[in-house]
C-alpha cells in the first residue's frame, strides 16, 4: 500500500504542473485495486494511455503497457494497427522488444521497465527511463535535443543489444 499511495500522490503532485501520460507496467496490478485507470484518469492533468492513443499540444502519443508490449504477439498485434499512426511511442516494454517498437514507425520512444540511456534504433531515437529521468525538447519538424542523468547504462546495454546504437 505504501508504494501505492506514493505513486498517485506523485501523479496527483506532476498532475497539477504538467500533462501527464502513464501506461501500465509489469507489477503494476500484483494485487487488487493497486492500478486503476480511472483513478489516474481522474486525477487532473493524468491520461493513462495504455493501449491507446491521445493528442497532446499537436503530438499524437500511443501507449504500450507492458500488457501490449511485454509479449512479441500482442506487441505485433499492435504494431499492426498503429503503425504510422503515433509520433511518439511511451511503452513499458522489455529490451528484446525495442525493435519491434521501431516498427511502428514513430518519431521518438520513450520507454520504461529497465536500464537507461539515450539509442537509436533503426533510425528511431529511443530513451530508456528506468530509475533515471529525461528531458526531451520537441518541434514540429525535429527532435532538437534529449538529456538523460548519467546512469551508467548505456554500455553494458550496447554490448547485450547490438542493436542499440549510440
Amino acid at each position: 500500500r505504501l508504494h501505492v499511495d506514493r505513486f498517485y500522490r506523485f501523479l496527483k503532485r506532476v498532475g497539477s504542473v504538467a500533462q501527464v501520460l502513464v501506461v501500465k507496467g509489469d507489477h503494476d496490478d500484483d494485487f487488487p485495486g493497486d492500478y486503476q485507470p480511472e483513478r489516474i484518469n481522474a486525477i487532473p492533468g493524468c491520461t493513462e494511455i495504455s493501449g491507446k492513443t491521445c493528442t497532446i499540444g499537436g503530438w499524437t502519443f500511443l501507449g504500450l503497457g507492458f500488457d501490449q508490449a511485454g509479449l512479441r504477439r500482442p506487441l505485433r498485434a499492435m504494431i499492426a494497427q498503429f503503425r504510422g499512426k503515433a509520433e511518439i511511442v511511451v511503452a513499458h516494454a522489455p529490451q528484446k522488444n525495442v525493435e519491434l517498437l521501431a516498427a511502428l514507425q514513430p518519431r521518438l520512444i520513450i520507454r520504461g521497465h529497465f536500464g537507461a540511456g539515450r539509442f537509436v534504433v533503426d533510425n528511431v531515437p529511443v530513451v530508456f527511463t528506468a530509475r533515471t529521468y529525461a528531458i526531451i525538447e520537441l518541434s514540429k519538424q525535429t527532435i532538437t535535443e534529449i538529456r538523460c542523468a548519467d546512469s551508467g547504462w548505456e554500455r553494458g546495454l550496447m554490448l547485450d543489444y547490438p542493436w542499440l546504437q549510440p
